[in-house]
């Protein structure tokens, strides 16, 4: 999965020389992935949202930021992508 786009985060970003850096990447912020997951969480949370995926769409929400929170598994998300 490609969490990065399912919350809404911006891609990987590369000089001319093909490097990446992350320091300011806003994946790197939990506050910035938190926020994004809540409000996504909120759209989609089975009570509220009718439609026949809305439990898939949520329960895939909660396990991006789950894994983008988690700073190991973060790292290697971001080196995958």
């Amino acid at each position: 999965q490609n969490y990065l786009k399912l919350l809404g985060l911006p891609g990987v970003q590369a000089d001319q020389f093909g490097a990446v850096t992350w320091e300011k990447h806003p994946v790197m912020s939990s506050g910035t992935v938190s926020l994004k997951a809540k409000v996504l969480s909120l759209r989609l949370e089975p009570s509220r949202c009718k439609h026949p995926l809305a439990a898939e769409a949520y329960e895939c929400v909660l396990e991006a930021a789950r894994t983008l929170l988690n700073k190991e598994q973060r790292k290697r998300i971001l080196t995958l992508a």
